[in-house]
């Protein structure tokens, strides 16, 4: 195993790892800078680091900035601007969040609470978009566990069937169907725009940025879910599978 640091940029470290096998990982540190125009160059960075990047990618710290209305509570409202921005700007990274499995809230002072500090990476970095959502494993877990009838790869088979009809479940009450969710999403975007070009008001200009930083998620995910869909061919990578459940199980 070799690491190298490729890039040091401002608020970023960021570094590969290259395995003997060939594979190589990549992994960015932020401790990003607490006003806007100071986390652009962040941004700039990333996106420079993220422009043709083909390998497994991991950004994870202190961004200093909410995604979302939701991941802060008490004080003034999430500044639509630097939701904007950050969302804009892991979008065309090709990252997306992943879920905590603890509280929603990262930083606060007694008064506001707020995720500051986020986990992100590439449809590289999972073999399923799945895998990103903390109770994977576990109902992986649940159905992998108990004993099926027959031997060898018949088992292997009743067993990998009885996963896969529940994380077909599993998913459509977890994530919804996830183009219903982009369409949902652009319709109120462009609502929220006419709303805009008829009101010019602050409520409306806030809702508009709102509006499309719900767009740019719900986007991001659409596009992780197709680039998976093209890289990942699951039943002709039996070897592989095998491999990862073993793995899930120990």
């Amino acid at each position: 195993m070799r690491l190298s640091f490729t890039e040091y940029a401002e608020q970023m470290v960021h570094a590969t790892i290259a395995f003997s096998s060939g594979m190589s990982v990549s992994f960015s540190g932020i401790y990003a800078k607490c006003t806007r125009v100071g986390r652009r160059p962040l941004w700039q960075s990333m996106e420079n680091v993220g422009m043709g990047m083909d390998t497994p990618w991991l950004a994870a710290g202190d961004f200093n900035v909410v995604s979302s209305a939701d991941e802060r509570v008490g004080g003034s409202p999430a500044n639509v601007t630097n939701m904007e921005e950050f969302n804009s700007s892991m979008f065309s990274c090709g990252l997306s969040t992943v879920d905590f499995d603890r509280s929603l809230f990262t930083w606060t002072n007694g008064t506001v609470w707020q995720r500051l500090d986020h986990v992100m990476v590439n449809s590289q970095w999972f073999l399923n978009a799945w895998r990103t959502h903390p109770q994977f494993l576990e109902v992986i877990r649940e159905e992998w566990l108990p004993s099926a009838p027959g031997v060898g790869m018949a088992t292997f088979h009743q067993k990998l069937m009885r996963v896969h009809r529940r994380l077909k479940l599993w998913s459509r009450k977890t994530f919804g169907n996830i183009f219903s969710r982009v369409k949902t999403a652009e319709g109120e975007y462009h609502l929220r725009e006419a709303e805009f070009d008829s009101r010019r008001d602050t409520e409306a200009r806030t809702l508009l940025h709102e509006a499309r930083a719900r767009y740019l998620r719900e986007l991001s995910i659409e596009g992780a879910f197709w680039k998976q869909k093209a890289g990942i061919k699951w039943l002709e990578e039996g070897d592989a599978n095998t491999r990862f459940f073993h793995a899930v199980v120990k």
